[in-house]
């Protein structure tokens, strides 16, 4: 028994170190060659995680009858090679992975009415509640890519990729509110912020969906206090069905197309006509059928 702690403990450290790795080579990139990513302005503390002191998250949520999202953990070695940037033998060629990641991403902004969750979840339409909403979809298709192997990670980074290139292109037209110096260390802070998350998410989508509802709370909902129960039960809903919807897509057209469709805020049936009217605009022909 001590010996599985011990090994659980190991496996988490190495993760955290891939992460803030693989999160600093990103905002890196982003920020300039110049600029150091630095994270730590809070202590990020896992403990924190599976604690929330919101008064709907100690309610009992509804069940929504999803099951949990098996993670698959890469090996130590796996964690190592891809540090290095070593891929090995790949199913398709790295540059349509890569594209993949990318049309993925496109995949999810074109799909998410952003307008309706802004409405129901009572947040301000601002730039923050823009990357906040994006991150939990860009997530959400990282535990799909998680378990499909070396050319999954190959999408996962690109899709981070073009998150933070879309990240970057807004904060420009933020134009005069923000200067160069604002900019690059706000962009600084969503990449420490990201990082939390996606432990966070991780540890809400594996837990029960009180667990799910306090990482909600925690990350999506900035601890607004006046969240109703309601807003937080429904946004439970929402991630578990579409990491389920997910999990049912072909594997082989999201590495090589990077088509993904994401079901509506309410319900859990596919509008396959409006999905496909949408993907049009990316693939100039129908996806779904």
């Amino acid at each position: 028994m001590n010996s599985l702690k011990t090994f659980s403990k190991a496996l988490a450290t190495c993760r955290h170190h891939f992460l803030k790795f693989y999160v600093q080579r990103e905002m890196s990139s982003v920020v300039g060659s110049s600029g150091r990513v630095l994270y730590g302005v809070q202590q990020f503390d896992t403990a924190q995680t599976t604690t929330s002191h919101h008064p709907a998250c100690r309610v009992q949520v509804p069940s929504v009858g999803y099951t949990s999202v098996a993670v698959k953990q890469p090996s130590l070695w796996d964690r190592a090679k891809n540090q290095m940037g070593i891929t090995g033998r790949l199913k398709y060629p790295k540059a349509k992975l890569k594209l993949s990641g990318y049309n993925m991403y496109t995949c999810c902004q074109a799909q998410v009415d952003l307008e309706q969750m802004f409405r129901d979840l009572n947040l301000p339409d601002t730039f923050n509640s823009w990357f906040l909403v994006t991150e939990l979809h860009v997530w959400m298709c990282m535990v799909r890519l998680a378990v499909l192997d070396k050319e999954g990670r190959v999408v996962r980074n690109s899709l981070v990729e073009a998150m933070w290139a879309d990240v970057d292109r807004r904060s420009k037209q933020l134009g005069n509110a923000a200067s160069l110096t604002a900019r690059k260390e706000g962009i600084k802070d969503l990449g420490g912020a990201f990082y939390a998350a996606l432990f966070s998410y991780d540890e809400g989508i594996l837990g029960d969906d009180r667990e799910l509802a306090g990482a909600v709370w925690r990350i999506l909902f900035e601890r607004e206090q006046d969240k109703e129960a309601h807003q937080l039960a429904l946004m439970v809903e929402y991630v578990r069905k579409q990491v389920h919807h997910m999990d049912q897509q072909d594997s082989d057209l999201m590495l090589r197309r990077g088509v993904v469709t994401l079901l509506p805020l309410y319900g859990d049936k596919l509008n396959v006509d409006e999905v496909n009217s949408k993907l049009l605009a990316i693939y100039s022909k129908k996806m779904v059928s």
